[in-house]
């Protein structure tokens, strides 16, 4: 499988496995620090692919973090240090290596799944779109007791992304945020006790308060 070069790895990462994991911005990818995060989401994007087809992208890449872009320029074998990240990945256990002739066969393992997936989960936001519809997005969570601790984390997960709380497991957002909701709940192992739904109408009193906490007009 062949990949194109490209300054921004946020298009490579489309349609990844699992897809709910790989919501990366640019601003969020260039926060990836080390070859081996980046390397490691080229492969995850790409599934199997050529080491010898995927280094080249690696570096394409790396030149667009400027952490990495210097150490690029420090370093005079630049190919040696993708082939040591390809190493080191195959020793934590996160991708297989399989030689075929003059190049390795690259394969993301289950584990350099979760591994991507954590580091998605880091990072996950939810997309606005450029306009506002005027609707509301609201997100209700029936959890059992008996997941009293996966409910925590979650409501804290929908704190962190800036969800209005509108009761005490019922948040509203102004933008669709059904994949990241879908994400985070599967995420905890709450999915089947998580719904969004989208409504036209609030109460006045009730949409002004939303206006006024997510700035709209």
């Amino acid at each position: 499988m062949k990949i194109k070069q490209r300054s921004s790895l946020a298009k490579n990462l489309q349609g990844a496995l699992p897809k709910q994991a790989f919501i990366f911005s640019q601003k969020d990818l260039e926060s990836l620090k080390s070859f081996g995060a980046i390397a490691l989401a080229v492969i995850g994007a790409a599934g199997i692919i050529a080491a010898a087809v995927v280094a080249p992208n690696i570096l394409q890449i790396a030149k667009h973090i400027p952490k990495l872009r210097r150490a690029l320029r420090k370093s005079n074998e630049p190919a040696k240090n993708i082939a040591r990240t390809f190493y080191y990945l195959k020793r934590q256990d996160y991708v297989k290596l399989t030689k075929k002739g003059a190049d390795y066969i690259v394969e993301i393992t289950q584990k350099g799944k979760k591994r991507l997936e954590k580091m998605s989960f880091n990072k996950l936001k939810v997309r606005g779109q450029k306009k506002w519809d005027g609707g509301w997005w609201i997100i209700l969570a029936d959890i059992p007791k008996d997941f009293r601790y996966q409910a925590d984390l979650l409501r804290q997960k929908v704190k962190d992304l800036g969800f209005y709380l509108m009761q005490r497991t019922v948040w509203v957002y102004p933008f669709d945020p059904r994949k990241e909701i879908a994400f985070i709940a599967a995420h905890y192992g709450v999915g089947r006790f998580t719904t969004a739904v989208k409504t036209a109408w609030m109460d006045p009193q009730d949409e002004a308060a939303l206006k006024k906490y997510f700035h709209l007009k």
